[in-house]
């Protein structure tokens, strides 16, 4: 009985001292999963806004072979640099592996690195060099980039090109955006117009009672969900969107309709988290690297080409 005991205990605590080990294992997998799974989701998210603004543009056939031509191109250009100037690239990274780790090393004794000690100078400069490698491969494959911006905008129309330059990644399409006839618009005016008429009809009497509540609670929307104003600039917008609802009114059923397009532009408010973003990019002092286009980025990423070659299966 003792002995059967003894083999109990023994089988339980080895279970007990080796469950903690399978656990961690399991869950380094299960993380390890996870990120190919959020990958997947990612390109999938990816694709679809690809289509979406693929089916927006309406290209002819002839387009998107010429798009396909030019996205090789692009992939080309980024193989070529990686095979002839990725190895430079490579080096700096073993380098800076190795300085990092001697640095880690030494800081996990318990103290900071010692100031002006060989390893600290030698990680800050690995540091340094490792950021400038990687701003100058950057700038290097987005020079060689831009020159294949002005041959997309010889393949596309302007109004396509408006289409690009509107369009935010999404997963459902803004209704005007799958219209041929209203290419060149990607973002839906319909709510807008429809907000409009519905001002146009409330009549004189309630407007003037109730003009500034209603305008009032569509900004305190907006700043809930979309930008946070401050006070000031929900007076500016309140006294915007008053002069606007006013002409809105003011105009003939005739003179409305060949001007609420426009005035639905102009019923939404600024992007001022755009423009901010835009401010910070432009006064950073550290702001060296060319930007690739908007054209570029959406129709000659390397994504694109299995796409457009499905859609030409079967086309002479």
């Amino acid at each position: 009985m003792k002995t059967f005991k003894s083999t109990i205990l023994s089988v339980a605590i080895l279970f007990l001292f080796t469950l903690p080990v399978f656990s961690f294992q399991q869950g380094i997998e299960m993380d390890s999963e996870l990120a190919k799974k959020q990958d997947r989701v990612k390109k999938l998210f990816s694709d679809i806004s690809t289509v979406n603004l693929l089916n927006g543009l309406h290209l002819t056939d002839k387009q998107m072979k010429e798009i396909l031509n030019l996205a090789k191109k692009a992939q080309n250009i980024k193989q070529e640099f990686l095979s002839n100037r990725g190895s430079g690239y490579l080096h700096v990274l073993d380098e800076a592996e190795e300085k990092f780790t001697r640095l880690f090393n030494e800081i996990m004794k318990g103290e900071p690195a010692r100031e002006g000690s060989n390893i600290e100078r030698e990680a800050v400069r690995i540091n340094h060099r490792l950021k400038e490698t990687q701003d100058r491969a950057v700038r290097t494959i987005n020079n060689e980039l831009a020159a294949l911006d002005s041959e997309l905008s010889n393949i596309l129309t302007p109004e396509q090109e408006q289409v690009i330059d509107d369009f935010k990644p999404c997963l459902i399409p803004p209704k005007d955006l799958k219209n041929p006839v209203r290419a060149g618009q990607a973002s839906s005016n319909d709510h807008a117009i429809k907000a409009l008429r519905r001002v146009r009809e409330i009549p004189e009497h309630i407007w003037d009672r109730r003009k500034y509540r209603l305008i009032a609670n569509r900004i305190e929307r907006f700043s809930k969900h979309r930008y946070a104003m401050s006070e000031e600039e929900k007076e500016e917008e309140l006294q915007r969107l008053l002069s606007l609802f006013e002409r809105a009114r003011n105009m003939s059923d005739t003179d409305f309709e060949l001007e609420k397009d426009k005035l639905a532009e102009e019923l939404r408010p600024a992007d001022k988290i755009h423009e901010l973003r835009e401010e910070i990019e432009n006064r950073a002092p550290y702001k060296r690297r060319p930007k690739a286009s908007k054209k570029v980025r959406f129709l000659l990423n390397e994504r694109i080409i299995p796409i457009l070659e499905e859609r030409l299966k079967g086309i002479n």
